[in-house]
């Protein structure tokens, strides 16, 4: 028997025995977050949604309640303090900021591989459209149903959008196909992967 059980010891690693260490704390502290954090902004949020439908009527629509949705935007920048934010970062403006230290240290791949990008192609673009956290990682479609990028964050006025969405400064922001392929292609070589995408 002793032998036996030493086996299995030796079956669960480091990790499996670390999780069974904190689970039942784990399973606590889960518990106070859900009744004294999650469930309250729960209700306060149908409250707000309430308040917003009374305010507003159907002029708004509701809220995705962590369902699947298809929601429509216009790629383009915003005016913030007098000037006009571009809807679009390249290459270039990477290379540009680079200072060689954190967070503007640019991985050894893209230097080494400088002469071989086309620093003119977009990096990342913003568009109006009522995203949140939880979004990533979603495509963006353009209208003849290309994938063209994929929503990764929301510029800082976009922060509102888990309570209310102004389409005037709120942005969200995604990383363009174009750039995913000339990674593939150029900056991180990847065959194989890029075949698999069908890329061109």
């Amino acid at each position: 028997m002793g032998r036996r059980r030493g086996r299995d010891r030796r079956v669960e690693g480091p990790l499996i025995l670390y999780a069974r260490a904190i689970d039942a704390n784990d399973r606590r502290v889960q518990k106070i977050y859900d009744e004294q954090v999650d469930g309250p902004l729960t209700a306060a949020r149908a409250r707000l949604a309430d308040a917003r439908f009374a305010a507003f009527g159907d002029s708004t629509y509701p809220d995705a309640t962590g369902t699947l949705r298809i929601t429509f935007g216009k790629v383009g920048g915003w005016m913030e303090n007098g000037r006009q934010v571009p809807h679009r970062t390249t290459f270039a403006g990477a290379f540009d900021r680079a200072t060689g230290a954190k967070p503007f240290a640019l991985a050894p791949a893209y230097l080494a591989r400088r002469k071989q990008i086309n620093e003119a192609g977009t990096l990342d673009f913003t568009y109006a459209a009522d995203t949140i956290g939880g979004n990533s990682g979603s495509p963006v479609i353009d209208r003849n149903g290309n994938v063209i990028g994929a929503n990764f964050d929301r510029n800082i006025h976009g922060l509102r959008n888990d309570y209310a969405y102004d389409i005037t400064m709120a942005r969200s922001i995604a990383v363009s196909t174009a750039a995913i392929e000339q990674a593939l292609k150029t900056i991180y070589p990847a065959p194989a992967l890029l075949a698999e995408l069908h890329a061109r």
